[in-house]
This record gives structure tokens, C-alpha cells and sequence, in this order.
């Protein structure tokens, strides 16, 4: 979980967020319609999305809703 974050003026957040939406649309058009949770054994395009952002291996990874350990 990070910890720090930036201020920053409204201006240019907005500009951050649309050059972000432009540099992962091609991420965003794999996902679900937004839900406020997702099962992520139940996104089949979950691995797609991950190898895009570069989550692979264990970095990737993700609490299976069946296992009793979960936060």
C-alpha cells in the first residue's frame, strides 16, 4: 500500500488523468464493466490486462476468494 502522495493544483490533475486514460486505454477497453469488487478468477481477461501493466509472476497476484487467509 503506498503512503505518500503529491498536491497538487486541479489543473493539472486533470491533465495527469487524461494522459493517463490515453496511455491505458488499450488496458482499460480489456477490463469488466466497473463494479465496486471483482472475483479475478472470473475476469477472463485478467492475464491479458496483467501482462499489459506488467504485473507478472507474483507481482500479479491476487487473494483467491477461497482461501481463508485473506486481509
Amino acid at each position: 500500500m503506498y503512503d505518500t502522495g503529491e498536491v497538487m493544483p486541479v489543473a493539472a490533475f486533470l491533465k495527469w488523468t487524461q494522459t493517463t486514460r490515453v496511455q491505458l486505454a488499450d488496458v482499460t477497453k480489456l477490463l469488466p464493466p466497473y463494479a465496486d469488487s471483482y472475483d479475478p478468477t472470473t475476469i477472463s481477461t485478467l492475464g491479458k490486462v496483467n501482462v499489459k501493466l506488467g504485473l507478472v509472476g507474483a507481482g500479479g497476484g491476487y487473494y483467491n476468494p477461497a482461501d481463508p487467509e485473506q486481509p
